[in-house]
């Protein structure tokens, strides 16, 4: 075994260069490839999707092109597994495979896709048991437009213990990388490169910058995020990033439901008094008039508080909705 650790090591950092007789790799050659290896995963031709996946995963690091659904990556990701899977390489399936289901988590394979039987189907089905890990931030801050596995993103953080495809779009075209983790490439963390790195000292810290050192909210899990880091508003304990973009929408949430029970009280305290001072049915009517108006505002604060908490609490690290994924066959 610890002989194999080295090559193994080797082996992620030589992907590009493996690759440099494929590049550039387009989107229709991606294609093609993807598809001869759906097609001899169905007909059981083990040495046609080794093969297949093979070309596929030394074209990521050539990829030419931002492909224009992470589905697309998620698929492209499942044949190179099944392809490794073909190879009797299971531990370099097994990375692939968490990727694909961590960016399509609805795909299912069908009986269409393969023989009964096949290992590919069975690792494929172990793997979606477990659930998905917090990501981890690296050092530094993108420079540029960056792309990890097909997703826009400005927060230098990815699951680590599986591969992934990073992409930086320039002017000049697009310049992709396999990574393993968050292990990205010093051309895409141009923020990384401070005052004094790479000569052995520290890197100056900027000014007002604190070391982490836990404080009130370490006793709850989370504590500031130090050093700041873009799109980042908090960190977790673990590690993760919480995005500035929720925490409007929390707090704000939260703040409106708590308006909507101070309305509900005052209304309660209120409608009581109208009621016993009521002497007439017309007293009675403007008194039901004003409960039903309070009733009404209170109810409609807290569908909205309840609203932005939800808008809040499904946001992702890039400010997007995280919703259900509609799984569609190309």
């Amino acid at each position: 075994m610890s002989r194999l650790a080295p090559l193994v090591a080797l082996g992620w950092l030589g992907i590009a260069n493996t690759a440099m007789a494929a590049c550039p790799y387009d989107s229709g050659q991606l294609l093609d490839d993807m598809g001869a290896a759906e097609g001899a995963l169905r007909a059981g031709d083990a040495a046609g999707v080794a093969a297949a996946g093979q070309r596929l995963e030394e074209g990521f690091a050539c990829m030419s092109e931002i492909l224009p659904q992470q589905q697309l990556y998620a698929r492209a990701y499942r044949a190179v597994a099944a392809g490794a899977m073909a190879a009797d390489d299971e531990g370099k399936a097994r990375g692939w495979m968490l990727t694909a289901n961590e960016l399509d988590p609805t795909f299912e394979y069908g009986v269409e896709d393969m023989p009964e039987g096949t290992p590919t189907g069975e690792v494929y089905r172990e793997i979606k048991i477990f659930g998905q890990p917090p990501k981890e931030l690296a050092e530094g801050a993108f420079s540029g437009e960056v792309y990890l596995d097909g997703t826009a993103t400005s927060t230098p953080e990815a699951i680590v213990g599986r591969p992934h495809v990073v992409q930086l779009k320039t002017g000049s075209g697009v310049k992709s990388w396999v990574i393993k983790g968050n292990q990205f490439p010093p051309e895409v963390l141009g923020a990384a490169v401070e005052e004094g790195a790479g000569d052995g000292k520290k890197p100056k810290k900027e000014k007002g910058e604190k070391s982490s050192g836990g404080g009130l909210f370490s006793v709850v899990g989370w504590e500031k995020s130090v050093p700041k880091l873009p799109g980042c508003a908090w960190k977790r304990s673990d590690g993760s990033c919480v995005p500035p973009t929720k925490v409007p929408f929390i707090a704000g949430g939260v703040g409106v439901m708590a308006s909507s029970a101070v309305v509900y009280f005052v209304l309660a305290e209120n409608a009581e008094q109208d009621f016993l001072k009521a002497t007439t049915p017309a007293d009675v009517d403007k008194a039901a008039d004003k409960a039903n108006l309070l009733v009404l505002t209170s109810a409609g604060l807290l569908v909205v508080g309840a609203a932005g908490l939800t808008v809040g609490a499904v946001l992702d690290a890039e400010g997007q909705i995280a919703g259900p994924s509609l799984h569609m066959r190309w």
